[in-house]
């Protein structure tokens, strides 16, 4: 589609984001992204989709897009913020509840190979407390899912 897709991770995690379609890996351990996102793109990006709830990442969706372009928050209702009216930015909060269709969409996407599935660890229920603990360490790679009962 032509987009140029940037996300932060650990540079352990680089190759595992690119493989997934990300252009630009940014360490967010090592790096600013605000400032790396404005040397690679000065006047700031068409799109962001922010979907993380600190209120300096909501701010920073509209502060690292570009005047007329787009931010979707899904876990917030966009910030009133003067920038974003200055900017002429459109911010709104999509909660997206996929229907049949949408589904079968996505699954044929995933049958033809244009999407793959990412990294799963598969824990059974009995391991819930420490599939928990895991996913709060922020040292997981890919999904992790718990394994409720065979059909």
């Amino acid at each position: 589609m032509g987009a140029k897709g940037y996300t932060t991770t650990r540079s352990k995690n680089f190759d595992y984001v690119v493989s997934r379609g990300a252009d630009v890996p940014i360490d967010y351990k090592r790096a600013n992204y605000v400032h790396v996102l404005k040397e690679h793109e000065p006047d700031g990006g068409s799109m962001t989709l922010e979907t993380l709830e600190d209120k300096i990442y909501v701010e920073n969706a509209i502060r690292v897009t570009k005047a007329g372009g787009t931010v979707i928050y899904m876990n917030n209702e966009p910030p009133e913020m003067p920038e974003k009216n200055d900017k002429g930015i459109h911010a709104e909060w999509v909660h997206h509840r996929p229907d049949g269709a949408m589904l079968q969409t996505i699954m044929d996407l995933y049958g033809n190979g244009t999407f793959t599935a990412p990294k799963m660890e598969v824990m059974g229920l009995e391991d819930a407390a420490e599939a928990h603990r895991k996913s709060e360490s922020w040292r997981t790679n890919g999904k992790m899912v718990l394994h409720v009962q065979d059909i």
